[in-house]
Parts: C-alpha cells; sequence; structure tokens
C-alpha cells in the first residue's frame, strides 16, 4: 500500500475514532504513516467512596478535560446521573449520589472532552 494511501486512511481513522488518536493532528498522521504517531493515551482511575464517585486522570493533551459520571441508584431502583465538575489532567472530579445516603453510586466513568 502507498504510503499516500495508508496516510489517507490513517487520517480518516483519527478523525473517525476521534479520542483514540488525541493530540495527533491530521497533518502529522497523514505525513508520515504509522511511524509519525506518537499517542500518549490518557488513564484514568475512578472509584466508589461512600455516597459518591471520582476518577483522577492523567496524561490529558493540552487542552482536553476530564470529569467523573455517576450511575447513581435508589433501595426502590429508580436511578439517575450526576457529574462532577470538569477537570484539567492530574485533577481529581468527584460527584455525590446523596449526602445523606438516600441514594448510592453503582457505576463510576470519565467523560473527555477535547
Amino acid at each position: 500500500m502507498p504510503a499516500r494511501t495508508a496516510g489517507a486512511i490513517l487520517t480518516a481513522a483519527a478523525l473517525t475514532l476521534g479520542g483514540l488518536f488525541a493530540g495527533v493532528s491530521p497533518a502529522a498522521a497523514s505525513g508520515g504513516g504509522i511511524a509519525a504517531l506518537k499517542v500518549a493515551a490518557p488513564h484514568c482511575d475512578e472509584w466508589k467512596h461512600g455516597f459518591s464517585g471520582s476518577a483522577k486522570c492523567t496524561g490529558l493533551t493540552s487542552g482536553s478535560e476530564f470529569r467523573v459520571v455517576v450511575l447513581c441508584g435508589y433501595p426502590n431502583g429508580n436511578t439517575f446521573y450526576t457529574r462532577g465538575l470538569w477537570k484539567n489532567s492530574g485533577g481529581t472530579s468527584t460527584a455525590t449520589c446523596h449526602p445523606n445516603g438516600a441514594s448510592i453510586p453503582i457505576t463510576v466513568a470519565t467523560q473527555m472532552r477535547p
């Protein structure tokens, strides 16, 4: 496969997959093929504690942010989502389901934005 065609495919993949190739411009992806890609994937830790959920992410590209999204549940089975504040790389985002324990965290996830 010619290098120009491989570069076009990588560019299309980077644009389609969004966050997977975060920090790689289309010009860099098409210019030198696979050797030009130097992707540092962000790393996020997510955890539940008490009536809250938290996430801490590192390795985000400059200008990128993340926040925690917590699925909370009541004893009757009803659920809702709560979200933490947007944070930069190295920060911790926390969201509380209900401070008096009326609901508890079921799952904790991370949402990214460029």
